[in-house]
């Protein structure tokens, strides 16, 4: 992959571009690309070679949506997604479309493939697979299906459009599958090839590789962030244990001190009632011995005023 621009702006103080894993559409404009990238998390990118997207790419930094993380382009670029080549070879497939392999007296398209056959049938084919008990059990999958799902994993089919010869070579400039023809004329004359089979073993080794050393760095930042927060629950559990006790010694103590102050405070209102329970006690016997000389008073006046001498008892 070509060098990738130098930053534009400082990439944190911009949202990240988010990636889906598996799309074939440029996570920059949209459009659809046949290679697919290698996030350092094992998830692809789809990154068209457009100047334009690989600087936005740096510019904005890239967030895989399946596992959330966020990662900078480096300015070498990312290696090959391991599926790329086989992207290339479905991309392939549907450039020049793929015949059934039945016997038939003209060339017919094939609309299927039966997993079980282990081959690429047309429509009145699938309709004989349907009306036979022998092969109802057979597993069909449209051609939509086979391509979304990687592909059969055979190359024999790959037909060169222009040549007509057997794409046995993988073009990393282009992205493209071609034949020996197409290796020897422009564009590709001066283009870096490889068969097929050996860039796919070198594709998945490169990419795992470069994978496996990230991976790695993370699961030792993820370790000791581990151990961090283990040591920091401990921390805090023993900190916890210890404003438990400490408010449970004070709240006995709050206890002690408010009872002390009640009982003190019972004791005086109970002096305070006391006292004046005696005061009103002794105001009552005056008050009693009052009325009743009053009152033996007043019954002698009503003697003296009606007999006009005091009855002597």
């Amino acid at each position: 992959m070509a060098q990738l621009p130098v930053p534009l702006v400082n990439s944190s103080s911009c949202s990240p571009l988010s990636a889906k894993d598996y799309s074939l559409s440029c996570v920059s404009c949209g459009e659809n690309v046949e290679e697919l990238k290698c996030l350092p998390c094992l998830h692809s990118l789809a990154l068209c070679s457009k100047e334009d997207c690989q600087q936005k790419a740096i510019r904005y930094r890239v967030s895989c949506e399946i596992c959330k993380e966020v990662y900078s382009i480096p300015p070498e670029g990312l290696s090959d997604h391991p599926f790329a080549l086989r992207m290339a070879l479905n991309n392939q497939h549907k450039k020049v479309g793929i015949l059934c392999e039945e016997m038939h007296k003209e060339e017919r398209s094939a609309v299927s493939f039966c997993s079980e056959c282990d081959e690429f049938i047309c429509q009145d084919c699938v309709d004989h697979h349907k009306k036979f008990r022998g092969l109802l059990k057979h597993t069909l999958k449209s051609l939509e299906d086979v391509f979304n799902e990687g592909g059969t994993g055979r190359k024999d089919f790959l037909k060169c459009e222009k040549h007509g010869e057997t794409c046995k070579l993988y073009c990393h400039s282009c992205s493209e599958v071609i034949c020996h023809i197409c290796s020897s004329i422009e564009p590709h004359r001066s283009h870096s090839v490889s068969y097929i089979d050996k860039q796919l073993g070198d594709c998945n080794k490169a990419a795992y590789t470069q994978c496996l050393s990230s991976m790695k760095a993370q699961i030792k930042v993820a370790d000791k962030a581990l151990r961090e927060v283990q040591a920091k629950k401990a921390s805090l559990q023993q900190q916890s244990s210890a404003a438990i006790k400490e408010v449970a010694t004070f709240r006995e103590y709050m206890f002690a001190v408010v009872k002390a102050k009640c009982d003190s405070i019972v004791a005086e209102v109970k002096e305070m009632v006391d006292k004046g329970i005696r005061d009103l006690n002794e105001h009552e016997r005056v008050l009693v011995t009052k009325l009743k000389k009053m009152q033996e008073f007043s019954h002698l006046s009503e003697q003296v005023s009606t007999k006009g001498t005091i009855e002597e008892r």
